[in-house]
This record gives C-alpha cells, sequence and structure tokens, in this order.
C-alpha cells in the first residue's frame, strides 16, 4: 500500500480535525472557497470567456463598419491657373489636408446566418464542457478533503495501538515482578512501544501535510479543521442523466457541425455589399467643391475557386460525422461507466461488512488473550499476535469503508452528479 492510499484508508470515520483553535471548514465551504479562490477553477473560467468570444466575431460579420482616414500631402510646388481679371484657379495646393468616412455593410452572405449559430452552438457547448471540467476540479477538492480525513483517523489509529502496546508493557512487567515471565516479555512490549511511538509522528506529520494541501487548494492559510460531510442517497438511478455536462457537449457540438455544413453549401451564393464614402480635401480641383460622397451597391460571385468550396463542404461534413461518433462513443462509455460503478460500490459494501465482522472477531479474541496472559494462562507471543491481528482488522475496517466512499464518488460522476451527490449546479 503506498503512501496516498494510506491518506485516504481512514477517510469514512471522519473525526474533526484536531488542530486546536483551527477554523472549521465544512465539505461544502471547501467546494465553495476552492471555486472562488483556486487558480485551476479561475483558468477554466478564462477558457469560457475565450470561448465567448467566436460570437462576437460572427456578429462582427453582420454589423456595419465605419472608417475615417485622414492624410496631409506636401508637394514639391502649387499648381494653379490664372482665368485673368484677377481670378485664379488652385488646382493642388503645396501642402494640403483630406479626409473620408467610409460605411460599409454585407447586406447578402449565405455563410454568415450558418456562421453565427455555429458560434453560438460552440459558445453553449463550451459552458457545458467549463461546467464539467470545473466539477472535475471539484472532485479533486473532495479527494483532498477525504484524504485530510483519513489523516485524522490515521492518527486516532496510531493513538490506539500505542495504547494497546502500553497496556502490554504494563502486563508484561507486572509478570516479570511476579516471576511469571521472562525479560524477553518485556522486551517484546517495549518493541511494540517504540514502534507505535514512532507510527505515531508519522500519522501526526501525514495529517498536518494533508491539511495544508487542502488548505492550499482552497485558499485559506493553515491550519484549519474538517469534519465528515453526509453524501446524498444514490437512490436507484441506473443511466447517466441528462445534467451530465459531458454528453451535453457532444450535442451542442453536433449542432454547430450542422451549421458548419450548412454554411459549406450556401458558400456558393454570391455575396451583396453595400458601401457609403465621403471625402473632404483642400484640393478641390475643376469643380471647387471641398467634399464630395458616394454610394456604392456590390455584387461578388466567386465563381470558381479551384475547388476551395468543394473541400470545405467535405471537410465539414467529416466533422459532422466526427462529433457524432463521439458522442455516440461517450454516451456508451458513460453506460459502462455508471454499471461498472455500481457493481464495484457493491463489491465494496460486502467488503465493508466482511470487514466489520472480521474486527469484531479481533476485539473479542484480543480480550480474551489480554485477560488469559494477565491470569499467567497466555504468552507474551498469543498477545503480540493479538494486538497485530486487530490492527489489521481495523485497517481492513476503515479501508473498505474508505473504499466504499470513495466508489459513491465514482458513482456521483459517472451519473453526471458533483461530489455532494447532487445534480451539477444545483
Amino acid at each position: 500500500m503506498n503512501r496516498r492510499s494510506v491518506l485516504f484508508l481512514l477517510a469514512a470515520l471522519g473525526l474533526p480535525s484536531r488542530a486546536a483553535g483551527a477554523p472549521l471548514v465544512t465539505f461544502e465551504q471547501a467546494l465553495e472557497l476552492a471555486r472562488k479562490h483556486n487558480e485551476s477553477f479561475q483558468l477554466a473560467d478564462e477558457e469560457l470567456r475565450r470561448a465567448g468570444i467566436a460570437r462576437e466575431r460572427a456578429w462582427a460579420a453582420l454589423l456595419p463598419t465605419l472608417r475615417a482616414s485622414g492624410t496631409f500631402t506636401h508637394s514639391d510646388r502649387e499648381i494653379a491657373r490664372d482665368f485673368g481679371g484677377g481670378e485664379s484657379v488652385v488646382f493642388l495646393k503645396q501642402d494640403a489636408f483630406a479626409g473620408g468616412i467610409t460605411a460599409s455593410m454585407m447586406l447578402f452572405k449565405g455563410t454568415a446566418l450558418p456562421e453565427l449559430l455555429r458560434a453560438y452552438r460552440l459558445a453553449a457547448a463550451a459552458r457545458q464542457t467549463h461546467r464539467w471540467t470545473r466539477t472535475s476540479l471539484e472532485f479533486e477538492v473532495a479527494r483532498a478533503y477525504f484524504a485530510a480525513l483519513a489523516a485524522e483517523n490515521l492518527l486516532s489509529a496510531a493513538e490506539r495501538t500505542l495504547q494497546s502496546a502500553k497496556e502490554h508493557l504494563e502486563a508484561a512487567r507486572a509478570r516479570r515482578q511476579a516471576g511469571e515471565a521472562i525479560a524477553i516479555d518485556v522486551t517484546r512490549a517495549r518493541i511494540e512501544v517504540v514502534e507505535a511511538r514512532g507510527a505515531r509522528v508519522r500519522a501526526q506529520n501525514t495529517l498536518e501535510s494533508s491539511l495544508d494541501y487542502l488548505a492550499f487548494l482552497v485558499g485559506r492559510s493553515p491550519p484549519i479543521s474538517i469534519r465528515r460531510p453526509d453524501l446524498a442517497s444514490l437512490g436507484q438511478r441506473k443511466e447517466p442523466g441528462a445534467e451530465r455536462p459531458d454528453l451535453r457537449a457532444g450535442e451542442l457540438r453536433i449542432e454547430a457541425a450542422r451549421r458548419g455544413v450548412t454554411a459549406s453549401w450556401l458558400d456558393y451564393l454570391p455575396s451583396l455589399n453595400v458601401a457609403w464614402n465621403y471625402q473632404a480635401t483642400q484640393n478641390t480641383g475643376f469643380s471647387g467643391d471641398p467634399d464630395s460622397w458616394n454610394l456604392v451597391f456590390s455584387l461578388d460571385w466567386l465563381l470558381f475557386d479551384g475547388g476551395l468550396r468543394r473541400a470545405t463542404r467535405h471537410e465539414q461534413a467529416s466533422r459532422l460525422r466526427d462529433e457524432q461518433l463521439r458522442l455516440r462513443q461517450l454516451r456508451r462509455q458513460a453506460r459502462q461507466e455508471v454499471r461498472q460503478a455500481w457493481r464495484d460500490l457493491r463489491t465494496a459494501r460486502v467488503n465493508l461488512e466482511t470487514s466489520q465482522e472480521q474486527l469484531r472477531l479481533a476485539r473479542q479474541n484480543r480480550e480474551l488473550v489480554i485477560s488469559r496472559y494477565r491470569a499467567g494462562l497466555g504468552t507474551s507471543l498469543e498477545l503480540v499476535e493479538a494486538d497485530d491481528a486487530l490492527r489489521k482488522a481495523e485497517v481492513a475496517v476503515v479501508g473498505g469503508e474508505l473504499e466504499r466512499v470513495l466508489k459513491e464518488l465514482a458513482l456521483y460522476r459517472a451519473l453526471g452528479l458533483d461530489p455532494r451527490g447532487k445534480a451539477i449546479g444545483g
């Protein structure tokens, strides 16, 4: 069993953390604090904001544009003509300013509306993906929370082990003084005490590290204290719910891909644009008017593009098939995950019941052995074996309880629920 497994080992018992005077952070508070302060959640928010920019770009193709320009021209000489009678006309000033305003708008383009609808579908899919990403991050916080609970219970178990070792040592010394035990019995008991003290120090360090990591995730400064949450009832749900954001995101991406196919067909149509231009200049020329304007309607129809639009159409059709296949695969995978999660949970429950019965028997056995040992009827080796069996039984029970909790969390995620066992966003 590796260290990470040990961190989770006793999480299910979930006593409050022992940090004296440390503020309590409940499970709900931990999730809320992580949403507000954890950088991973904020990075997911930034990805969602970038996804919304595609809608702005799609609207930009439909809305009018307004452009202003200005120039200053310095020529090598001024050009003018004298018409007699003291009247002269300047055709070109040596230094002249000019400016203009152009307003243009697309009146019709076949791809504009489908691209706008496609952008909205992709933005909606991005929102669902964002919800799923944040939920996955919440499960990470939940695992850290239960790991801290496991570390707390690991410390409690280490203290119980130390107390049992001291009890063994006292009994061994009493029998030694009465002449009913040999020196090796006391030595064995002392070794148990030394090992138990070392285990308690390691458990204390593990608890502090676990709480520090949880505090880091939720944006709090250690120390903090925690307590075991009550998880929601699962009922009898056997299928992933419609609230699974990744499934909904897949559906929206299919709709967006369909809009892309439509746009690729409409790209064969011509486009119609209108532009209004206004110009003002100091070089009036023969007309003598300092300003002028015009209205231009333009029709643009690309008759042959070397096969580019055909390739685009085939590419969009391929993307649609790709999204449909991905969603079908994701749905089958989600159903399989739910079925497997239910099987794993049932197995964990059975294993827990077995471990609880073994713990009950181990406790009875240890009481009988310590009683016999104090009465001079048992040996020190028997007591060591009974203590070891009891420790293993305790570990098996809390390990089984933790396994049950973790399988519940896995089932929550497969069903499309959050770590509290509720609908995402509920």
